[in-house]
């Protein structure tokens, strides 16, 4: 998603997976690690950096034409429903999820757009509006931006 967004690019998810893989970018303990897919992005021809990301950041990030690809508590929920715990009882760690936009009302923002994706149908969106109050309570904080190698 991120890559055909920065690069017009599609490749195909399995193959992304399969390089991911090959490179370590995914634990089955932990699910997909940040320098991991730091490390996908740069295959192809991306930049990208860990942060400890601010509210602000996001959308700086977002004006600039990058990526922000952030940590989140499941779905943005406070836990995970009992449906989660009994089919992902082993994994560890939160989730991820990519910030696509966000939303300002008289010149205030009131939250972000995310592309969420899960094994679990419902809950797999594009372009979700998350509400700022929700937003900030369950982000970790933690995340990172992929953006284009400056020529």
């Amino acid at each position: 998603m991120v890559i055909e967004f920065m690069t017009g690019r599609v490749i195909p998810t399995k193959e992304l997976v399969d390089e991911g893989l090959k490179i370590g970018a995914y634990g089955d303990e932990v699910g997909w690690k940040h320098d991991g897919l730091i490390a996908l992005a740069k295959l192809h021809e991306l930049g990208g950096r860990r942060y400890m990301l601010k509210l602000d950041d996001l959308v700086s990030a977002l004006d600039h034409g990058q990526a922000p690809i952030i940590s989140i508590a499941w779905a943005f929920k406070p836990q995970p429903t009992l449906k989660q715990q009994l089919k992902f009882w082993k994994k560890y760690g939160g989730h991820l999820a990519v910030v696509v936009g966000y939303k300002r009302e008289n010149g205030k923002l009131t939250g972000f757009f995310v592309h969420h994706t899960s094994k679990l149908k419902e809950e797999n969106w594009v372009s979700c509006f998350i509400p700022r109050s929700v937003f900030h309570k369950r982000y970790t904080g933690r995340g990172m931006v992929v953006k284009r190698f400056e020529a």
